[in-house]
């Protein structure tokens, strides 16, 4: 009975996350944090000062995940609004030029490898997918690869935060021991990754090609992974971080050279004129009437090819990301750990009829306008205002001169903004470039059968003209200087962090010292005190001297280095900024309420659950101790296994070692094999738990516009994950009994 009431909170998370109308995590978590609270006053009677007291330490220890979380959506933003990632698409898609392989790779792999180093939580496949799609791939195959790409990258997160912050308090911060944590999950992972990536890759391309192209594969794969782990065995703050970044620049290379690559050609390889496989599910929905595929007799050059006769950049506006509605609740507000909320079933099938209604071609002008997002609806998603953009693309026009491309298309140079002289101009101007497939084709449709709505088509039209501006004056960024200038911030990110990680340059110990400059007693609530390092702090929580609180300002990678990196791409770029500064931290503030207030939930709920270490009735001990006891070795079975249970009701690898990690730590003691490896394995586990999360399905499935139930989507990604979960399992087996 012990046992079971200690994990009772977590048995109802789990049904209020299966549940067919899931309760969001806002509720969830909150209300098992609750639980435990009464839990453990009324069956365990617990000191209910020493409950409280550390339900509001885990409260203030929240806002540390909260900042890091707001600092990673500010940094991606300002890069969107800088036009950085739009960049980094364009030139990506003209050094791949169709090679399905290499685009897989580039993108889903070595790019979203970079961005988990950089922000995590949740972003890589919400941000790597629509790149994807605009490319010609399949949405049901993209999620699921993107989702199982990500499961090998997310064990150091944002800048190492799931291991120095979920099992920072584990350990009492003992440097050696994060470090180990680091390096065995990093040998773990990357073995998983030799073996699993090709098997990934044979979600979007027939095996015949994964089998051509491996040897590329699999150097692609030791270009991010072995990395990561060269830089985890002195460091477990960014190994990720630095994998993307040398994964990145050696995919590219591998790329350019053809490094293991097979040669492209037309017998149904990898030419760009060849016709792409379509989706069987796509198929399938489509003759239901419920989505839109590609169905062409062949497939149109890739975004970011060029006509050999004209030299002009083509846009592929077929092949861009299927349709979104502003109906549907946007992605980057629910892609971040334990902070999404679940839509439901009604929700979703309202918004879809809504998606469908806005970008069928047959509909009505008045359905279709009605349907098309307005400026307010984009601006709080953080999408591209095209009127912006075209307002670049005519000051490149200018200078261009009167017989470049952009003058010759009459649009650029012509002064006229984007909404001008049209009566759904204020709409269009402001999507994204996933929006903008599902309207240019909307209102193609419309104007080609309605003779009266003769504005639309051209509004259209001049959209797509203004897209193909856009991604040409980008693709002729190709200069030192510019690659310079357009990776800022990923160079200044990686630059600050090794100026604040590395012991040896004598920062990091500046950055974090705690001698107090003052304190102001709070009466019972505590000791609140600020250091000469900025590190703010309360001491003796009701009273409770065990139980206390700091935040350091300088150290945790909120201000340094996602803000700073972030306002240094606003400055670069400010002429050319897509929403200004002002914009971009009002939607960063909008998104943070859901994310906060279930991350308040969650860490409040570890901290409850975890109590002190000599609290013999805290839950985490009756569990490791009662459960281990009687499972003895076997337990080693099962603790990857509760890791992905973590990461599965929380959607954070972070909240996931919070959660169960002094369980592990517990169980290994009492077994007698090596802590430091069990919580490795415990971070594998919550990393390979990811690609089953209901909250990063949810996000990447919504920000595509991909109608099918997540349940669907786990089956098509459970069988990766149980791979991966052998394979870890097996892999820590020697750290286990050889280090305990």
């Amino acid at each position: 009975m012990d046992v079971v009431l200690s994990l009772l909170p977590i048995i109802v998370l789990l049904v209020t996350t299966l549940k067919p109308n899931p309760l969001p995590t806002t509720v969830s978590l909150p209300l098992a944090a609750a639980l435990i609270w009464l839990i453990r006053l009324a069956y365990f009677s617990a000191d209910p000062v020493d409950v409280s007291s550390q339900a509001l330490s885990g409260a203030l220890s929240a806002i540390t995940p909260i900042t890091i979380v707001a600092g990673a959506i500010f940094l991606f933003d300002s890069m969107q609004s800088a036009n950085v990632i739009a960049w980094m698409r364009v030139q990506m898609s003209r050094l791949t030029n169709g090679h399905h392989v290499a685009e897989i790779m580039l993108i889903g792999w070595a790019f979203a490898y970079l961005i988990e180093g950089a922000s995590g939580f949740g972003t890589p496949a919400a941000l790597a997918t629509p790149i994807l799609l605009s490319m010609g791939h399949p949405k049901f195959e993209s999620v699921c690869c993107l989702l199982l790409m990500n499961i090998f990258a997310t064990v150091f997160g944002a800048v190492g935060t799931p291991v120095w912050f979920g099992f920072g308090s584990v350990f009492a911060n003992d440097e050696t021991a994060l470090r180990q944590i680091g390096l065995y999950s990093s040998i773990a992972l990357g073995v998983s990754a030799a073996c699993l990536v090709p098997l990934v890759v044979n979600i979007l391309v027939p095996w015949r090609q994964v089998r051509a192209n491996l040897i590329f594969i699999e150097l692609s794969v030791l270009c991010a992974s072995g990395t990561n782990l060269a830089v985890a065995t002195f460091s477990y703050d960014f190994p990720t971080l630095l994998g993307g970044v040398v994964g990145m620049v050696g995919t590219a290379l591998l790329v350019h050279f053809r490094v293991g690559l097979a040669k492209a050609d037309g017998a149904g390889h990898e030419h760009a004129s060849t016709v792409r496989p379509t989706s069987t599910r796509d198929a399938a929905a489509h003759a239901g009437g419920d989505d839109h595929i590609e169905h062409h007799s062949a497939t149109p050059l890739p975004l970011g090819h060029q006509d050999s006769a004209s030299h002009v950049h083509v846009v592929d506006v077929e092949r861009l990301a299927p349709r979104t509605s502003s109906a549907r609740q946007p992605a980057t507000s629910r892609r971040m750990s334990g902070g999404s909320t679940a839509a439901s079933s009604s929700q979703r099938s309202r918004a879809d009829a809504s998606s469908a209604k806005a970008t069928d071609g047959n509909v009505s002008g008045a359905d279709a306008a009605s349907a098309r997002p307005t400026r307010r609806d984009a601006s709080q998603r953080g999408v591209v205002d095209m009127g912006a953009l075209h307002e670049a693309a005519d000051e490149d026009g200018e200078r261009d001169g009167p017989h470049s491309p952009r003058a010759a298309s009459g649009i650029a140079g012509s002064g006229r903004h984007p909404s001008a002289g049209t009566k759904h101009g204020a709409g269009v101007s402001s999507m994204s470039e996933i929006e903008l497939a599902s309207a240019l084709r909307a209102e193609a449709a419309r104007g080609a059968h309605d003779a009266d709505d003769a504005h639309d088509a051209h509004d259209a039209h001049e959209v797509a003209e203004r897209a193909r501006l856009l991604d040409a004056r980008l693709l002729r960024e190709t200069s030192t200087s510019a690659f310079l200038m357009r990776t800022a911030p990923i160079w200044l990110t990686v630059l600050l962090l090794v100026l604040t990680r590395i012991e040896a340059i004598r920062i990091k110990g500046a950055l974090r010292g705690t001698t107090p400059l003052f304190t102001l007693q709070l009466g019972t609530l505590g000791g609140l005190w600020l250091s000469a390092s900025l590190v703010v702090g309360v001491s003796s929580i009701l009273d409770v001297p065990s139980s206390s609180w700091s935040y350091e300002l300088l150290y945790v990678p909120a201000l340094l280095p996602f803000a700073v990196s972030g306002s240094a791409a606003l400055l670069l770029f400010r002429r050319e900024l897509v929403r200004p500064p002002r914009a971009i931290i009002a939607g960063v503030l909008g998104r943070m309420r859901g994310p906060s207030l279930s991350l308040v939930g969650a860490i409040a709920l570890v901290n409850m659950m975890r109590g002190t270490p000599s609290d013999l009735s805290a839950p985490a001990y009756v569990v490791g101790v009662r459960v281990s006891s009687v499972l003895s070795h076997g337990w080693v079975v099962l603790c990857a296994v509760l890791g992905a249970l973590g990461s599965f009701f929380s959607g954070s690898t972070t909240v996931s070692n919070l959660t169960f990690g002094s369980v592990q730590k517990r169980a290994a003691m009492l077994i007698g094999v090596s802590p430091t490896a069990m919580c490795a394995l415990q971070a594998c586990g919550a990393s390979f738990g990811n690609a089953i999360c209901l909250n990063n399905i949810i996000a990447t499935s919504t920000v595509v516009g991909l109608k099918v139930s997540e349940g669907e989507i786990m089956k098509r990604t459970a069988p990766i994950v149980f791979g991966a979960y052998v394979i870890g399992t097996v892999m820590m087996i020697p750290f286990l009994y050889g280090t305990a």
